[in-house]
């Protein structure tokens, strides 16, 4: 792709013509005790909120002014999202791709966009079965006031039944080509994931890329410049702009830059990642889905930074140790809240430089947990002391220490960090060995992130 212009001439995103949307039947939350779910039906969730308090509850919906939810007693609350920073379900869950139905399809070719800034469409582009749907794709890329856009058309998913996943109409988004990362050419049909399961799926690279790509379908690459996407891909190598037939393709990767947002997001079950309070298609009086319809939601206006995203200024082993790698990242993309969880395989200390804005650290740490097994219980020998602290300010400040062992395996950790505005700071993250030494004390991080501006 060509360079991008400045951020404030690119489309923040999508232009969503509500006047446009076909067949719309808003599904809210049951207002009858008949029509409601069963508590025992409903998925947990830890719902973090403003000061960085966690709890369990079970979700039962939410718009924009509230969250429904049964708290840890079974007593059903409202709590005001201004309240409330994150949402997210606490079973180990692989996000999986649904693909649209036929109808939802409208004979256009099924896609996975996936946004610089985090974001995922799955739909179809066209040429679609429906002049109307065509009409509706011009007026989109029209109103998105950008050439170089395709649109992309994707199942409304409103119902808060779990039991019924009956997309209620479509919506059409105008994408700016500067604004997405990669699409995969129906990636179910290619065998580029299973259709319900995405453990074959290769996990985006996070490094900026020089050129273009295009994957085909016999696993052949291509470099270039991308020109334009419609009924054909039209790709420059270097050698002059040439057409390349959908069919054949897998995958086109674009050089764009990632970019860092803020905001409410959603992570819906479909695979879809959306910004915003609410599903699209929904007024902000409406209720949206149950809680199996998202995987996590985001409801802060304040940017959320991955601990994994930060520079790792320096790592050694703890005393009585001899060795120690440096701390283990999971996937981010594979994570509630694409936060990547930590591994720290022993008494260890680790130091991050911190970003000028960050203003506090949440976390949940959990002794004997491993990447592969989060939930797994420490050993017979597992005793540690967890500390969290902050350099570069007057001095060392001790944020937070917590003992961790077989009584108290699990520790939420939220805390402010003073200092913002200033440019040398660093997070320290101390395993310390306890009682019995320092054997089987490695601590999992789970989804340790930075409060931004």
């Amino acid at each position: 792709m060509k360079t991008p212009p400045p951020p404030s001439r690119i489309p923040r995103l999508v232009a969503l013509l509500t006047s446009s949307v076909v067949g719309l039947t808003v599904g809210v939350l049951a207002a009858s005790a008949a029509d409601a779910p069963s508590v025992d039906d409903l998925s947990t969730h830890e719902l973090i909120d403003t000061t960085l308090g966690s709890r369990t509850i079970r979700l039962l919906g939410w718009n924009t002014e509230s969250i429904t939810i049964i708290d840890e007693s079974g007593i059903r609350r409202d709590a005001p999202v201004a309240d409330v920073l994150a949402v997210l379900r606490t079973e180990p869950t692989e996000p999986r791709w649904r693909r649209p139905s036929p109808d939802d399809l409208a004979a256009g070719t099924a896609v996975v966009v996936e946004l610089t800034d985090g974001q995922r469409f799955i739909g179809s582009l066209g040429p679609w079965d429906s002049e109307e749907i065509a009409d509706r794709a011009r007026d989109a890329v029209s109103y998105a006031g950008v050439a170089d856009a395709i649109a992309v058309l994707s199942p409304l998913q409103l119902t808060n039944d779990a039991t019924d996943p009956t997309p209620r109409g479509t919506r059409l988004d105008a994408v700016p080509l500067e604004s997405i990362g990669r699409v995969l050419f129906d990636p179910w049909a290619t065998g580029h994931i299973a259709q319900q399961s995405v453990d074959s799926r290769d996990e985006p690279s996070a490094e900026a890329a020089i050129d273009d790509e295009l994957v085909f379908v016999n696993g052949d690459r291509l470099s270039g410049f991308l020109v334009s996407i419609a009924n054909v891909v039209r790709f420059d190598a270097g050698d002059g702009e040439r057409e390349f037939p959908i069919d054949r393709l897998t995958e086109l990767r674009l050089a764009n830059p990632q970019s860092r947002t803020a905001g409410p997001r959603l992570w819906l079950t479909s695979g879809e990642i959306r910004d915003g309070v609410l599903p699209p298609g929904l007024r902000p009086t409406e209720a949206a889905a149950s809680s199996d319809a998202i995987r996590a939601g985001w409801f802060d206006s304040r940017e959320r930074i991955p601990l994994a995203d930060l520079e790792l200024r320096a790592s050694e082993p703890g005393p009585g140790r001899r060795w120690a790698g440096p701390p283990k990242a999971g996937s981010a993309w594979s994570s509630p809240l694409n936060v990547p969880d930590l591994q720290l395989d022993g008494p260890m200390v680790a130091e991050w430089r911190l970003p000028p804005d960050a203003s506090a650290f949440s976390t949940v740490a959990v002794l004997g947990g491993t990447l592969d097994n989060p939930a797994a219980a420490p050993g017979s020998w597992a005793d540690a002391v967890l500390r969290v602290s902050v350099s570069g300010v007057d001095q060392t400040i001790v944020l937070a220490e917590i003992h961790l062992g077989s009584d108290q395996a699990r520790a939420v950790i939220g805390c402010e960090i003073p200092g913002v505005g200033q440019p040398d700071r660093v997070l320290i993250i101390e395993v310390l060995k306890g009682a019995y030494g320092p054997i089987q004390d490695g601590v999992l991080l789970h989804r340790p992130f930075l409060l931004g501006r």
